[in-house]
């Protein structure tokens, strides 16, 4: 019995260490049907949104007696924060189907937790199915503090994977409008300091001035902001995170340490979406030899995600990449498929339509280097872009 009792205690001590081994390569998707997965809007502007054409795993509406009768039979989420204290308005339309809509109000940092534990405030819904709704037309604007964050539901009456027009503005409470294209300056120094910290935003291929929304985060806080040149203090060292956003470009993510010895300037280049343009997406890389994403690759996926949800009309081709690490061969080509793969199946689990995708592998045949000199040269050659198609 001792004996048995010692093998057992040996084998569930491996199959825990097994466990936490390839948990740490999984990564989960969260499907867009489910407000856990709810894709972030973080710019007002025209959208057009396809549907799952299903319901997600979790019973979504469990917390809200009023919304008990509510059968989610094609649902998505989105979440929207405001910039500044202001008044939300949205427009919605179905060319082919109807939908309802319910409207959820809570806290930047906690709207899910808030959403699943009933605590969320509902502001408007309307469980009648039709195909358009001006919200103007219907309810008064909704009033937004900085930072507080609306979770929008809208529930198709049928399994179709139709898509929903959406249009989102945001007026602050001078009544200036979130929606402009013209070249907007911002200065938000607000105290005498010797050096200065310029943020500006330009089209990659105009070099012209770009208004968009930025994400800032540090250690400490995180803010959003809207304009193509925003001009700060520089008088602190630290590490950001920076994201920017803005309606018919690519997303631009990037990172800096900001140190207060000058004057610094950051130009970030954005790239329109237009049809062949291969896009380069940093730290979507993959463990050597294997298909199996890297730690730290979920946030990256997520933004990419949400970017193809809000963009319906985009149709993408995966590329798969590997390094090179002796002659191209069969192998090597299906290790780069492998690789696109992965990423296909994130896509297709979070919600998007597989027929919007396509893979192709390239093996070792376009590597960023050529001839890696580091570990980091070689993960980087471990990779996938994506292309826009027809």
């Amino acid at each position: 019995m001792g004996l048995t009792l010692k093998y057992l205690f040996i084998l569930s001590i491996c199959f825990l260490k097994f466990t936490k081994l390839h948990a740490q390569e999984i990564i989960f998707s969260k499907n867009i049907a489910d407000a856990s997965g709810a894709v972030e809007v973080v710019s007002a502007g025209k959208y057009t949104v396809q549907y799952t054409g299903g319901f997600g795993a979790q019973k979504d509406f469990i917390m809200f007696p009023e919304l008990i009768g509510v059968s989610e039979k094609n649902s998505l989420y989105l979440k929207y924060v405001a910039t500044s204290k202001g008044y939300l308005t949205f427009r919605a339309d179905m060319i082919q189907g109807s939908f309802q809509v319910v409207i959820f109000k809570g806290s930047k940092e906690g709207i899910i937790s808030e959403f699943q534990d009933g605590s969320a405030e509902i502001v408007y819904k309307n469980l009648k199915f039709v195909k358009s709704i001006k919200q103007e037309a219907n309810i008064e604007p909704l009033y937004l503090k900085e930072g507080q964050v609306v979770l929008l539901m809208f529930n198709a009456a049928k399994k179709q994977k139709n898509s929903l027009d959406l249009e989102i503005m945001f007026k602050n409470e001078d009544g200036e409008t979130n929606m402009v294209t013209e070249n907007k300056f911002v200065d938000y120094r607000v105290k005498y300091a010797h050096h200065s910290f310029l943020i500006k935003i330009r089209d990659s291929e105009t070099n012209e001035p770009l208004v968009a929304s930025i994400n800032i985060k540090s250690k400490k806080e995180s803010n959003l902001y809207h304009g193509s040149d925003i001009i700060f203090d520089n008088d602190i060292q630290t590490k950001l995170t920076i994201k920017c956003d803005a309606p018919g470009y690519f997303f631009a993510d990037t990172n800096y340490t900001l140190i207060p010895d000058s004057s610094k300037t950051l130009t970030i280049p954005m790239r329109a979406v237009s049809l062949g343009k291969v896009l380069k997406i940093d730290r979507i890389e993959f463990a050597k030899g294997s298909a199996k994403l890297i730690p730290g690759t979920e946030s990256i996926l997520i933004r990419v995600k949400d970017f193809l949800v809000l963009n319906a009309d985009v149709k993408i081709e995966i590329q798969g990449h590997v390094n090179n690490e002796g002659k191209e061969s069969l192998k090597t080509k299906k290790l780069s498929s492998k690789r696109a793969k992965t990423i296909m199946k994130y896509f297709i689990e979070s919600g998007l339509n597989k027929d919007r995708m396509s893979i192709k592998g390239f093996g070792s045949e376009f590597p960023i280097y050529p001839e890696p000199k580091n570990e980091r040269e070689e993960q980087a050659n471990r990779r996938v872009e994506i292309k826009i198609m027809n």
